[in-house]
C-alpha cells in the first residue's frame, strides 16, 4: 500500500504511488515527483453562447431524455438523436419480458437435459424472446443517425 501524500492536488487527477498494485490502468499517464497522474480522456472544453430561447430547448431536450447535459450535447454533436427517456412502465415491462425469456430458456434446459423433443422449440422460443427484447431497445432507447 502506498503512503505517499501529494502536498497539493494537481488539477483533477488520481494520485497512486509507482508499483501500487491497486493503482488502475490509465489511459494517459504523466510522472511527477514519484506520483501517478491519471489524466481524463476529454481535455477539450467547448464554450457555446446560447440564446434564453436556445438554452431553454436543449434544456427540455436534456430533461426528456435522461442524458447529463454533456452525454445529450455529446450525442448530437456526433450525430446522434437521443431518444426520451421511456416512463417506469416500459422498464417494468421490459424486466417481466427479462424474466419470461429467463423461464422459458430453463425450461428448454431441462427439457434438453432429459431428451425431450421438446427442448429444441423451447429453445427456439427462448432465441425469439431475446432477439424481441433488443429490438425494443433497439426502436426505444438507442439514439438514432442523423
Amino acid at each position: 500500500m502506498c503512503d505517499h501524500k501529494p502536498q497539493k492536488p494537481l488539477g483533477r487527477a488520481v494520485f497512486a504511488c509507482q508499483g501500487d498494485p491497486e493503482t488502475p490502468k490509465p489511459t494517459a499517464v504523466g510522472f511527477e515527483k514519484g506520483i501517478i497522474i491519471i489524466m481524463r480522456k476529454r481535455n477539450n472544453r467547448l464554450w457555446v453562447h446560447l440564446s434564453d430561447d436556445e438554452y431553454a430547448v436543449v434544456k427540455h431536450n436534456i430533461i426528456k431524455t435522461g442524458l447529463s447535459k454533456e452525454a445529450y450535447i455529446r450525442s448530437v454533436l456526433l450525430g446522434y438523436i437521443p431518444k426520451e427517456k421511456p416512463d417506469e412502465r416500459f422498464y417494468a415491462a421490459m424486466k417481466d419480458l427479462a424474466g419470461i425469456a429467463n423461464n422459458v430458456n430453463q425450461l428448454a434446459r431441462k427439457t434438453n437435459a432429459v431428451g425431450s423433443i421438446y427442448g429444441k422449440t423451447l429453445q427456439i422460443e427462448a432465441d425469439k424472446w431475446g432477439k424481441f427484447q433488443t429490438e425494443i431497445r433497439e426502436e426505444f432507447l438507442l439514439p438514432e443517425k442523423m
